[in-house]
């Protein structure tokens, strides 16, 4: 397993819940393309989650999050890590201006 984060990356500030949610990411990978794909989080917290990905996905990379009621919040890819057995990446992220009413609708108490 590989895992990078980006610099002046800090653990986890809040206590995350298992949840899965479904969203939209757009942005641009590695490779320099525009993407946008539905996504599933792992876990969430009024400060960030994850979520796993086919995509490559640079680490520090900034991507629109979006639920089904438009834009949520503008994320932070904070650390991504791969298994050799499997084709997608896990990415953990951290939310950069969440609309703090959409936020507190979405993320389980």
């Amino acid at each position: 397993m590989t895992e990078t984060f980006y610099p002046g990356f800090q653990r986890r500030q809040c206590a995350r819940k298992n949840a899965q949610l479904h969203f939209t990411v757009g942005g641009v990978d590695e490779k320099g393309r525009f993407f946008e794909e539905p996504i599933i989080t792992s876990d969430i917290s009024e400060c960030g989650g994850s979520f796993s990905s086919a995509k490559e996905i640079p680490v520090g990379a900034t991507l629109k999050l979006s639920a089904p009621k438009g834009f949520l919040s503008l994320i932070k890819i904070a650390w991504h890590n791969k298994h050799q057995s499997l084709p997608s990446v896990n990415y953990g992220f951290s939310f950069l201006n969440p609309l703090e009413e959409e936020l507190t609708s979405i993320v389980p108490t």
